[in-house]
């Protein structure tokens, strides 16, 4: 038998005592008792009637009031039934054969007409002290909720006196989507109805590797369900291989693996050059490529410092070769691993960019166990570009390169691979290019209706702190849902944010979050602990009863205790996670893996069709 959820009323953690919830419980007996007497009465009235017209074709004149007092002449004329009626009522009601059969099935029938709708409501709106309401869920989560907000978070969706009839009709209907405006969060545990996260809300999920099932039931139904472009990060090919043929119906895809190891679908070219002509965005390349190297982790003594330090000499190599019309990506590899090499710095001085020359002649000129470890973390964060296929992959003709606004208004998707044995070696890549579609998104949003870029983009980071560890993901989940852009985290546990970010940057991923989803199977007890202290506690009334001198003392006693135990969040079923959601109660859900959902039988053909391009390229 499936544990009910958490939030039902038929869970409870252990207690100490009888709650006095138990002479609540008395009182409804009762009240059950004097119900099934009613029906009882009116039953065995309604059977004597149908008897009566089966057996003699007339209906017996016998009121409901005059039915107690046959239910107790019953019992002595059980044999013969009719002769507990009124006279004038006794010669056409009909035998016990036919009379008691009548009744059980006037009885039970009208019991079970009562009795289901009763237990269905009792069983979907009735839940434990502490967790969301309906009224709760209908503010901020259900599809209605989230439709209220189209005209925020999606402005070009918005009616205009100026739209044209078919323009009218599409935005009118797309309008009544919830996915137009919001991702598929689950469906609430107890009442089985499905409910959406705003796509302006950020979401962080934490659930271990094959106990969590965090792609099959989470990842993988957001990119099928995504109405705007998907940049998405993986270790492995599920994702892709599943939504690869729905998301290429909407728009340019791509599988971003520099290695080369996928054939059979379309390669993405990107370099780090072009476009970095802008130190704004040269900047931020090297801020990704350093991030990368791993270097800035916690684990390492001024490891933030360092990274700091190489990304001021990246951006500046970055910058000399897109000024510098004849520079490739192999030339900016050689002047990563030989500070020596004075002709970044001459280009330059040549374009008037003498602050960031002056920054590679000091890194040049200087010596010193500093200088080295700088050196270290510029060397390894290029590293990737050692490989000749990724250094192919990332050297297209000038002018040919993958174009990310063309791209985020076309509804495209990206899935950034990088697999385990690689990640530490591509990550720096994967993190650049990840932000550098992230800082044209919100430019684009800059001057964007509402501020908010049109469509949405899905950033789903999945392993994200592994593949693509964004040094901007902090600042990100901040300020992310405000320009148009759904931001998905997913990671093992919050240890993995505070290795990688630090512990400031890893406590404002989690605490920038606008919904958290705790995940079975978790040993995480930082998190859990966090997670319950958040769900806050609820008042316990417990009572103890004792007899003597002939009357009854009840003695009762408040506490107040934790919501959530420990163990029920971690032992939380397959399927089921639990959401903490902006300033709403607690929220138990029941999540469908993508097999489980209407459309399966379209993304089963999709990844079918996939392989097959795979294992014909192979």
């Amino acid at each position: 038998m499936a544990r009910p959820p958490l939030s039902s009323p038929g869970h409870r953690p252990p207690r100490q005592g009888r709650a006095r919830a138990d002479i609540l419980g008395r009182l409804i007996l009762l009240v059950l008792f004097v119900v099934v007497a009613v029906i009882g009465v009116v039953s065995l009235w309604a059977a004597g009637q149908l008897s009566a017209l089966l057996a003699h074709q007339q209906w017996s004149d016998t009121t409901i009031g005059q039915t107690p007092g046959i239910l107790v002449r019953l019992t002595g004329h059980l044999d013969r039934p009719a002769d507990a009626w009124p006279a004038t009522a006794r010669p056409v009601i009909g035998g016990a054969w036919l009379l008691y059969p009548l009744w059980a099935l006037t009885f039970f029938g009208t019991l079970a007409g009562i009795g289901a709708p009763a237990l269905h409501v009792a069983k979907t709106r009735m839940r434990r002290s502490g967790f969301a309401t309906n009224a709760d869920l209908h503010r901020t989560l259900t599809a209605d909720a989230v439709r209220k907000r189209v005209d925020v978070v999606r402005p070009g969706l918005t009616i205009l006196d100026t739209d044209d009839e078919l323009t009218h009709a599409t935005k009118t209907a797309r309008r009544q989507d919830p996915l137009e405006v919001a991702r598929f969060l689950g469906n609430d545990a107890t009442s089985g109805r499905p409910l959406y996260l705003a796509n302006e809300y950020t979401l962080l999920a934490a659930a271990v590797p094959r106990f969590g099932n965090k792609t099959t039931r989470y990842v993988i139904p957001a990119v099928a369900d995504a109405r705007g472009a998907v940049l998405t990060t993986s270790t492995r090919l599920d994702v892709a291989e599943i939504t690869y043929d729905r998301r290429a119906a909407i728009g340019p895809t791509y599988i971003f693996e520099p290695q080369g190891e996928i054939r059979g679908v379309p390669r993405m070219a990107w370099s780090p050059i072009e476009g970095a002509d802008d130190q704004i965005v040269a900047m931020l390349r090297a801020n990704g490529f350093a991030a990368g190297s791993g270097i800035g982790d916690e684990s390492v003594e001024n490891g933030k410092w360092f990274r700091d330090q190489a990304a001021t000499i990246l951006r500046g190599l970055l910058h000399a070769a897109a000024l510098d019309e004849q520079a490739t990506m192999l030339d900016v590899l050689a002047w990563s691993q030989n500070p020596a090499n004075s002709r970044p710095e001459r280009i330059l001085r040549a374009h008037g960019v003498d602050s960031w020359a002056d920054r590679l002649a000091r890194h040049r000129e200087t010596s010193g166990r500093a200088r080295d470890t700088i050196q270290t973390v510029v060397s390894g964060a290029l590293d990737a570009f050692n490989d000749p296929r990724v250094l192919t992959a990332c050297s297209p003709p000038r002018g040919t390169q993958f174009k990310p606004v063309d791209w985020l208004r076309e509804s495209g998707t990206i899935f950034l691979v990088g697999t385990r044995d690689a990640q530490a070696l591509i990550a720096p890549l994967l993190a650049a290019l990840s932000e550098d579609i992230l800082y044209q998104a919100k430019r684009l949003a800059l001057t964007a209706p509402g501020g908010r870029i049109e469509p949405t983009l899905y950033f789903i980071g999945d392993e994200i702190t592994n593949i693509a560890p964004l040094p901007s993901l902090p600042s990100l989940m901040n300020e992310g849902g405000g320009s148009g852009i759904a931001v998905s985290i997913f990671a093992q546990n919050l240890h993995q944010l505070r290795e990688r970010w630090g512990d400031k940057g890893g406590r404002a991923i989690a605490d920038s979050a606008s919904a958290r989803l705790l995940i079975g199977g978790s040993t995480d007890v930082t998190g859990m602990r966090d997670a319950q202290a958040l769900a806050g506690q609820v008042t316990d009334i417990t009572s103890s009863h004792s007899w003597g001198g002939g009357r009854a003392t009840v003695n009762e006693s408040a506490r107040r205790e934790n919501l959530l135990d420990l163990a029920d969040l971690r032992t939380l079923p397959e399927g089921r996670a639990l959401a903490l959601v902006g300033n709403l109660p607690p929220v138990e859900l029941a999540v469908p893996a993508w097999w489980e959902r209407p459309d399966a039988g379209e993304l089963t053909a999709g990844r079918d069709a996939f392989r097959k391009r795979l294992a014909e390229a192979a």
